[in-house]
């Protein structure tokens, strides 16, 4: 048995952790000059790294309605870069 970890009565190691935040990232892809115009099929790369020290690399492509999910994201830094554009459309070369 280790030292640093408290053993209760019975012989079992008590270790907590605690709890992570995470959250879901949701944003809307729109038309530049058509802002109602939600656009269908771009593709995004989020990444970065979490407050707890995970390298985080996820992709998500727009629906039907425009809209980009990524799911159950950790606390941290990241930027968001698009990977390609939907038909018609030039891809975007900035990274937020």
């Amino acid at each position: 048995m280790h030292d640093y970890y408290p053993v209760s009565a019975d012989g079992f190691y008590n270790i907590t952790d605690d709890p992570r935040i995470h959250t879901d990232i949701e944003f809307f892809k729109r038309d530049l000059t058509r802002k109602q115009k939600l656009i269908e099929g771009p593709e995004f790369l989020l990444e970065g790294r979490s407050v707890y020290g995970n390298d985080i690399s996820v992709t998500g492509e727009s629906n039907e309605n425009g809209k980009v999910t990524f799911r159950n994201i950790e606390k941290g830094s990241y930027t968001l870069t698009e990977l390609n554009a939907a038909d018609g459309y030039i891809k975007s070369d900035v990274t937020y």
